[in-house]
């Protein structure tokens, strides 16, 4: 995998976590405005459903996407320090005629003029 990739996919990682809680945060703004149109309503479901193990008074939606993005947040991360990790002690091998860089070396010197020189040429 080259850095590009991984480059990638960190800026993959990042936006699709951005999108994913905001979606989050529109479905939980949704619960909150349910519970405001009838507060009897909310309060006797609560009522009901406080001694079960239930998502109430989240939606299971909610809370399954709750639980995907804490996991996300937890391992994605150590996942990506490990392949720091690796790449902080493997080295790339120099291919003959590359710089270390992997660009092509140039085969000739590169000279580079003082700007006094340049309008004598």
């Amino acid at each position: 995998m080259t850095r590009e990739t991984f480059t990638v996919a960190a800026i993959a990682f990042v936006c699709s976590t951005a999108v994913g809680y905001w979606y989050l945060g529109g479905q939980l703004r949704e619960r909150i405005l349910y519970a405001e149109q009838d507060a009897a309503r909310w309060r006797d479901e609560f009522t009901v459903n406080a001694s079960k193990v239930t998502a109430s008074p989240c939606t299971d939606r909610i809370e399954c996407l709750a639980a995907l993005f804490r996991f996300v947040r937890t391992f994605l991360p150590v996942i990506g320090g490990a392949f720091f990790l690796i790449a902080l002690f493997t080295q790339p091998k120099v291919q003959e005629g590359e710089s270390h860089s992997g660009s092509s070396a140039s085969p000739t010197p590169v000279v580079f003029r003082h700007h006094d020189q340049l309008g004598q040429l």
